[in-house]
């Protein structure tokens, strides 16, 4: 075993993690050709994001590289890879809990964007391929896909959005890692307002909802270790119950079904850098959740490094 932040990871993964990371760098900063976009000029793309979701029974890390190539104005192609760290406090130790850390899904997403001056949409498409591992909760073990489209529009300090979207699994927000992957058939809405009365300082609300259809397949990865690996809908007698109680779970859609809202404050403390800190609270699960997350546009670093 080895170890990250105090984490175990097996050996094989921390060499294919690093491997995998190492690699896209490499490409992506040094391959010949490649331009950095600035704007929406036609370049690559190299960001780095941090974040953290806090809620019981401990915290979740995730660490996401994304990298791809912006064609022009209205179109680009990206990959990324997530790794995860789930670190849970010391008193659920005695419950049978254990930290952990894994690769996520490799991704690739294609987005078609039409920018305007007061308004923004983009439609994007997502398929990750099966590389993390299921066992642990950092995979379904199958491809998924998610189609998700987003809008905003601009009224001076204020920008209210929304975004929909259809997927085989629901999928994490850029802030809020969620404690499981799933499998099976869901429609995800979220819609909010954006306020920017500084250029480095905003703030943000949004609601949002998941609505699923069919069985849904649940892979945990905050499981009680030495409970039963799986178990069935109804298993439960209480919202929470398939990622807490059972590495695996078939659920029905009821089981799954989810609305809540969040707020957050955003800071710009360079053109290069996000950072957000905010809150979230699930009401059909009943549980709080504290995040941040940290943005690093390395490409724009770069750029400006050569300037």
């Amino acid at each position: 075993m080895n170890w990250i932040g105090g984490i175990r990871m097996p050996g094989a993964q921390y060499v294919k993690f690093f491997a995998i990371c190492i690699s896209m760098i490499t490409m992506l900063v040094f391959f010949p050709g490649f331009s950095l976009a600035a704007g929406g000029e036609r370049g690559s793309i190299f960001f780095m994001g941090f974040s953290g979701s806090y809620y019981d029974p401990g915290w979740q890390f995730k660490l996401n590289t994304t990298g791809g190539y912006q064609f022009n104005r209205h179109f680009e192609i990206t990959a990324g890879l997530p790794v995860y760290f789930v670190r849970l406090i010391d008193e659920n130790d005695e419950e049978g809990m254990t930290s952990k850390a894994g690769i996520g899904n490799l991704y690739f997403d294609l987005t078609v964007m039409t920018p305007h001056p007061n308004w923004y949409f983009s439609s994007s498409v997502r398929v990750a391929a099966p590389t993390g591992d299921k066992d642990e909760g950092f995979s379904t073990g199958k491809v998924t896909y998610d189609w998700n489209n987003y809008f905003e529009y601009s009224l001076g300090d204020w920008t209210p959005f929304g975004s929909a979207g259809i997927a085989n699994s629901i999928s994490d927000t850029h802030f809020l890692s969620r404690p499981f992957s799933s499998l099976g058939l869901v429609g995800q809405f979220e819609g909010g307002l954006l306020f920017d009365p500084v250029r480095w300082l905003g703030f943000g609300a949004s609601g949002y909802a998941v609505t699923p259809s069919g069985d849904q397949e649940i892979f945990s990865r905050k499981f009680r270790q030495g409970a039963p690996t799986s178990g069935e809908s109804g298993s439960g007698n209480r919202r929470g119950w398939m990622y807490e109680d059972f590495a695996y779970t078939v659920a029905e859609a009821d089981d799954l079904r989810d609305h809540g809202f969040s707020a957050w404050m955003d800071i710009y403390p360079s053109p290069n850098v996000a950072l957000s800190f905010g809150y979230s609270r699930s009401v059909s699960y009943e549980y709080n959740t504290l995040f941040f997350f940290t943005r690093f546009d390395l490409a724009g670093m770069i750029r400006k490094a050569r300037d």
